[in-house]
């Protein structure tokens, strides 16, 4: 039986689509996506307060939509969507313990992701 959780806190995310949301330990994380313009927030819900935060933090990617997250390990994995109006395939981590935002760089330049937007990922 579904039930609507009475949440707290100011930050509730705004309406969008094509944004990420992934689970990692006790709460939701919601990252990007789409109105009117491409999103790069981070927000998280945490379960145990049922309660939203908004991350403020920089080194944020570009705002984008329609692009993939998993979780590994310790990180939320970003890759590609619609960047600047644009397809993409740059690929990023939100490390959960530092906190921060790297890019991921490929030191392989010959085996390189196409565009990619409106796809999904999956850790196996």
């Amino acid at each position: 039986i579904w039930s609507r959780l009475n949440t707290s806190g100011e930050d509730a995310p705004e309406k969008r689509h094509a944004h990420v949301l992934v689970n990692y330990r006790d709460a939701l994380y919601l990252y990007g996506g789409f109105k009117g313009e491409a999103l790069d927030d981070l927000m998280s819900f945490d379960f145990t307060k049922n309660a939203w935060k908004t991350w403020e933090m920089k080194g944020t990617p570009k705002g984008r939509h329609s692009h993939s997250g998993v979780v590994y390990g310790n990180g939320l994995f970003v890759y590609g969507g619609i960047v600047e109006r644009k397809p993409s395939n740059d690929f990023w981590e939100f490390n959960f313990v530092r906190k921060r935002w790297t890019k991921v760089i490929n030191k392989n330049k010959k085996c390189s992701p196409p565009e990619l937007w409106g796809h999904s990922a999956v850790v196996y």
